[in-house]
């Protein structure tokens, strides 16, 4: 149990260093948002943080990351642009994964339903990408 406790505690430490590159790497994406090196990182930043979550049953984290990546990933496959205020949406969520990093099960409910509101505006975002990527109005004769 005590070996557990301090891969547990290795990981926080790790995943806070990882938060803390991303927020400096989401800074510099607002000023060079087509950089795929630093797109690139901010995603693997965001992956492993989510898979080394669910290693060490941090479901919460775990599950608010899959959320910021999947969202990510649209601008990484260029259906999203990357805006200030989607990187302005990302550094919030980069607070929120910091401060579920403090619970591994139980999240107080102010934290978790700031996490719903979150993960809803994120997929309001992948929303607008797939829309804008492919827009639902086709044009077709009218026949009278």
């Amino acid at each position: 149990m005590l070996a557990l406790d301090n891969f547990k505690t290795t990981f926080r430490e790790e995943a806070c260093a990882l938060l803390d590159h991303l927020e400096d790497d989401l800074l510099e994406l607002e000023s060079h948002s087509q950089n795929g090196d630093l797109i690139n990182a901010v995603f693997r930043a965001i992956y492993t943080v989510k898979e080394s979550a669910a290693i060490f049953g941090f479901d919460p984290v775990s599950q608010f990351a899959q959320g910021m990546e999947k969202v990510f990933e649209l601008c990484r496959n260029g259906t999203l642009s990357i805006t200030k205020e989607f990187v302005s949406l990302m550094l919030k969520g980069r607070e929120q994964l910091r401060q579920l990093m403090e619970f591994e099960k139980d999240v107080p409910p102010d934290i978790a339903m700031e996490s719903e509101r979150l993960l809803l505006r994120f997929d309001d975002f992948s929303r607008k990408g797939q829309a804008d990527a492919f827009p639902s109005h086709v044009h077709s004769p009218h026949r009278e």
